[in-house]
């Protein structure tokens, strides 16, 4: 699989700073290094990252390393995306998304604080 360089990948050692203490909502990018399917749906997101312009942090997340990170903050099945607000998960999306439903995500984290006060919300693709 190609590198994916428009984020850097979240460790268990950075997780809490880089995510949980972010003072920027934090995209999650979740993925899986042996499914050859989601090149694209990275790729995707390499090419939206720069419309986020600096309004939310992007990093991604293999859910193969370092094992268990993802399950224990409650990140979603890979492909995903996890949104994070305040050290909280706001919003995830389950599946490769597609360059609109990204978009609707970037408007989602200009309302991270108030979907952090009514509650997680969840989308998956069927």
């Amino acid at each position: 699989m190609k590198s994916f360089s428009c984020t850097e990948e979240v460790s268990e050692r950075s997780f809490s700073q880089r995510v949980l203490r972010s003072a920027l909502p934090v995209l999650v990018v979740v993925w899986a290094d042996s499914r050859g399917a989601a090149e694209g749906f990275l790729k995707l997101v390499e090419e939206w990252a720069p419309q986020a312009g600096g309004r939310l942090a992007i990093f991604r997340l293999s859910v193969e390393r370092p094992f268990g990170l993802a399950e224990r903050f409650g990140i979603p099945l890979a492909p995903g995306l996890a949104l994070f607000n305040r050290g909280a998960m706001c919003y995830q999306f389950i599946g490769e998304a597609s360059r609109r439903e990204l978009d609707e995500l970037l408007v989602r984290a200009g309302r991270a604080e108030a979907h952090l006060a009514g509650g997680l919300s969840s989308r998956r693709r069927s």
